[in-house]
């Protein structure tokens, strides 16, 4: 049989990158020269880097896709909305496109990755939360934006990079965790880091550390992570929840994250036990696969499906 090779441009924060997938292999990662700011230099970027032997293009893109094609809005790359991005995308390849959302994208590799759970929920714990549901003989039951979930209702609750207040992400997503750590440190006059990464760096060697502040915000991110994986369970009753995001595999290797956030869980269950029945799985990272390559291989097999 014939290896059928797919080129796949996976796109987010981080901004956008090419990698041909064949028979759950993904290949060497490449990147723009300079950042991509428009959908010209998108299209010029696709087809330069779109494999000759390439059956068909796939996208996991981060944002709402209609009809697999359609970008309707994307928050981390904002001048992608209102693109037929599939419509483009095949014009310019003149091979079979399909755009899928990240969770849907991640959801599908997460499957491949894990191929002897018939049904389980992947969380997305990253900058933002989000992820999807697999079903057997269904595929992606559902994707969700389960960080806009409210945990709290009271006027006091933590306000939301979104403008609401109570959400799953005022308590746990990465960008309001970390303007609460800048905060922190400009109240105790330590200086604030420059990047992303070592704000949230020097909150894990604080909190290793033991010190109060950093504890009293990994306190609320379990508090929040808990809370929500509880509402999971009572509503879905996931037997494995697969994690994925920056975010998420650092937390979780930390001490008693996990531990504390069991606990959290099982206050909130009708039924305590019900949390030990539901298993915590994580996306392999490198070497094994390359970051996000369960967004790789899921967009790969479902730009397949149109072969």
């Amino acid at each position: 049989m014939t290896k059928k090779i797919v080129t796949v441009f996976e796109g987010g924060g981080s901004g956008i990158r090419a990698a041909d997938v064949c028979c759950g292999h993904i290949s060497d990662v490449r990147w723009p020269k300079n950042p991509i700011t428009n959908v010209d230099n998108l299209l010029a970027f696709v087809a330069q880097h779109t494999n000759s032997k390439a059956v068909a293009v796939g996208y996991s893109m981060a944002g709402s896709i209609e009809d697999h094609c359609f970008v309707q809005k994307s928050p981390n790359l904002p001048w992608l909305d209102g693109t037929n991005l599939g419509k483009l995308t095949k014009q310019v390849t003149r091979r079979p496109t399909y755009v899928a959302n990240d969770a849907e994208a991640s959801v599908t590799g997460a499957h491949i990755l894990f191929p002897d759970l018939n049904y389980f929920m992947l969380i997305i714990w990253s900058s933002g939360i989000g992820g999807g549901i697999w079903r057997e003989k269904v595929g992606v039951l559902s994707r969700f934006e389960g960080g806009h979930m409210c945990l709290d209702y009271s006027d006091s609750a933590p306000t939301c990079a979104c403008g609401m207040q109570g959400c799953v992400e005022a308590f746990c997503g990465g960008k309001n965790v970390q303007t609460k750590i800048t905060e922190k440190l400009r109240d105790l006059n330590i200086d604030i880091p420059l990047t992303e990464k070592e704000i949230g760096g020097l909150l894990d060697a604080h909190y290793i550390n033991g010190e109060a502040w950093a504890k009293e915000i990994y306190g609320q991110v379990t508090l929040g992570m808990g809370r929500f994986i509880a509402n999971l369970i009572s509503t879905l009753n996931p037997p494995a929840i697969i994690f994925k995001g920056a975010f998420a595999l650092t937390a979780l290797g930390l001490p008693e994250i996990e531990k504390t956030i069991r606990a959290e869980i099982r206050k909130k269950l009708l039924v305590p036990s019900w949390e030990k029945e539901t298993r915590f799985l994580r996306i392999p990272g490198p070497p094994r696969i390359i970051k996000d390559g369960d967004s790789f291989l899921g967009a790969a097999k479902l730009a397949l499906n149109l072969i």
